[in-house]
């Protein structure tokens, strides 16, 4: 299984998964929560016992809600409509199902949602101020550092690289296959999932970059330079800036991985890099104040953001119970029972395609 989180925003949609345009679709839609993650966890399962490849993509700020499926061997998506708003407009040919609508909801019931929902909401917009807050302060950092990179040193790392991974080049042009995120500040704090690094033949280099301009230089340029002489990559950006944080390329068993303050890399590196060798030495003392206190600036921003997640998410907890006692269990039952069919219909394909043969 891979993991990794997302917006709701169609563009990161669609970097996430290139080819989304020619698969199958399924929609859930209504504003039932606690059912529509009822579902996902119901498709997890099976994909889970009948050992299905699929990929989990979880909500741009929560690493415990799932917004979407994807299962690779069909190319199928189950995805929340009301979260990725623009697919239900994008392929009009999928597949809809409509998650229950609450059986019964008492006039304090009704008035106890009302009010958490409004919580909720006020929460999540306090910390969008906070996250972007915090994303500027990171962006300034970063700009500094980048405007005092010494852009030769980086090239000439690029290079070496380049010619380490040039056997594995193909005749034709390589791609970039995706661009995901891997972290998400989330209400207990920066959340990073690590499926991409846990590979037992994966050799990863760690670029330890504090103040983030340095690594972003040199993981597009090498990405680029790799494209150039056919080798396809995969590109993990930061939560913040959308600005490369990590690369993998697939084969060459070789992956590169920031780390920082956002995301700590827990495993053993097979090399290390310094973003402090790629700095120019008459600017370094000069220019370390600014993103000390630029630091710090993001830092109490994204410690505000994560508080008034958490308020959303104790919000949120209370909405999902009043979901869960007020869902309508065989109208979810019929739903689940139509999804599942229709989702993994491919198996009974392949069955008798086998049976064929």
């Amino acid at each position: 299984m891979d993991t990794f989180f997302c917006s709701g925003d169609f563009s990161a949609f669609s970097a996430a998964f290139p080819t989304a345009d020619t698969a199958d679709f399924f929609l859930l839609q209504g504003e039932n929560e606690w059912a529509k993650q009822a579902l996902f966890s119901a498709i997890c399962k099976i994909a889970v016992e009948e050992k299905i490849p699929f990929v989990r993509v979880l909500h741009a700020d929560s690493a415990a809600k799932t917004v979407a499926v994807y299962l690779p061997q069909a190319h199928r998506f189950a995805a929340d409509a009301d979260y990725f708003a623009t697919l239900c407009n994008k392929y009009e040919t999928a597949k809809r199902y409509s998650v229950p609508v609450f059986e019964y909801l008492s006039p304090d019931g009704e008035t106890s949602y009302g009010v958490c929902r409004k919580a909720a909401e006020e929460a999540t917009a306090r910390a969008t101020a906070f996250l972007r807050a915090a994303a500027s302060a990171r962006k300034k950092s970063a700009e500094t550092l980048a405007a005092n990179a010494d852009r030769a040193k980086i090239l000439r790392a690029v290079l070496e690289f380049v010619d380490a991974v040039a056997p594995y080049a193909q005749a034709k042009r390589g791609k970039v296959l995706f661009r995901r995120n891997l972290s998400a500040v989330t209400a207990w704090g920066i959340h990073t999932v690590y499926n991409p690094f846990r590979q037992g033949n994966l050799r990863t280099a760690v670029l330890r970059d504090v103040y983030g301009g340095i690594s972003p230089l040199f993981l597009q340029g090498l990405s680029t330079a790799c494209t150039e002489i056919g080798i396809d990559v995969c590109l993990y950006t930061e939560p913040l800036s959308e600005t490369p944080a990590h690369l993998v390329l697939p084969a060459c068993n070789l992956a590169f991985f920031t780390e920082n303050d956002l995301h700590p890399f827990p495993f053993r590196a097979c090399g290390e890099l310094g973003a402090s060798r790629f700095i120019k030495r008459s600017a370094a003392r000069a220019v370390l104040p600014d993103l000390k206190n630029l630091h710090a600036e993001a830092d109490d921003a994204l410690e505000c953001a994560s508080f008034s997640l958490y308020e959303a998410d104790e919000a949120q907890s209370v909405l999902r119970r009043i979901e869960e006692n007020a869902t309508d269990r065989t109208a979810l039952s019929t739903v689940q029972e139509c999804l599942l069919r229709d989702f993994f219909d491919f198996r009974h394909f392949a069955e008798k395609e086998n049976n064929f043969r």
